[in-house]
């Protein structure tokens, strides 16, 4: 690309800018025929015409020109009211009771430690895990003596199989719970060939947010239940955990459903660098 190809390409994205905000557009420069291929979301009368004129004048460096439409407030509304919140949350609230009556009548003299609500916010799954104390420490055992990594001083390692690596126990969600859940992901679905994936994407993020308090929200309020109803550890928790997540993001929701002492004596190696403060957890 010659020096003043290049700025050529610089004034046409100048020129774009013009035409519609760069947060409603992206830009892409074709390898094969060294164009810039645009996708823009047009919002304002007068657009459409600013653009044309731009593509007669840099017919040589403007390629494909994908116009699409803004999303509009009442198709995120639709979207938004075709998930019942309150409805979904006493859905996971009436799960949880089955899942403790469930473990109550088979878990024997087991004390659960943990009980983990695992949800994939963008693919309608939910499911409930339970780990209890005897079954794990068979597992521990177990992992001790086929590796090294399990050692006495390995505090790290024994968290993750303990609260991450392990259970005793499965539950799928409730096919409510399920229907709710896929209620969202087939409106947004039906958005996708009229709309900018841009604001698609930023729509979906949100019903994942809010899926996400939902779920912190019934599990709050189900603890109390959980430990009367099963046979419990002293340092019995309840934690959402999410699919192909960071720790940080993973930390964060932890605070939200384990009190903080509790949560720095059951996984302080684990999160350590959160609980400490040498990364930037709050």
């Amino acid at each position: 690309m010659t020096s003043n190809t290049d700025q050529r390409l610089r004034e046409l994205v100048s020129a774009l800018e013009t035409v519609c905000p760069i947060r409603n557009m992206t830009l892409r420069l074709n390898p094969h025929s060294m164009k810039l291929d645009t996708t823009l979301v047009l919002e304002a009368p007068g657009q459409a015409a600013a653009l044309s004129r731009l593509r007669v004048q840099y017919a040589d460096l403007l390629g494909e020109c994908r116009v699409v439409n803004p999303l509009p407030w009442n198709e995120v509304l639709r979207c938004m009211s075709s998930l019942d919140f309150p409805l979904l949350e006493r859905l996971i609230a009436d799960d949880l009771k089955r899942v403790a009556h469930e473990i109550s009548t088979s878990q024997g003299d087991d004390p659960v430690y943990a009980v983990f609500l695992w949800l994939d916010p963008h693919g309608s799954q939910l499911d409930y895990r339970v780990s209890c104390e005897h079954g794990f420490q068979q597992a521990l055992r177990k992992a001790q003596s086929e590796s090294t990594a399990y050692g006495t001083h390995s505090g790290y390692r024994i968290e993750q199989l303990r609260y991450k690596g392990y259970q005793t126990f499965s539950f799928s969600g409730s096919t409510e719970v399920h229907g709710q859940l896929a209620a969202a992901e087939k409106a947004l679905d039906g958005l996708h060939d009229r709309f900018d994936g841009a604001a698609l994407n930023h729509l979906s993020r949100e019903v994942a947010q809010i899926t996400i308090d939902v779920c912190v929200s019934a599990i709050s309020g189900a603890s109390e239940i959980l430990r009367k109803r099963m046979l419990t550890t002293p340092d019995f928790a309840a934690f959402l955990q999410l699919h192909d997540e960071t720790d940080l993001t993973e930390f964060r929701i932890a605070r939200r459903t384990v009190p903080d002492g509790l949560l720095r004596r059951i996984m302080g190696n684990y999160y350590r660098d959160f609980l400490t403060g040498t990364s930037q957890a709050d």
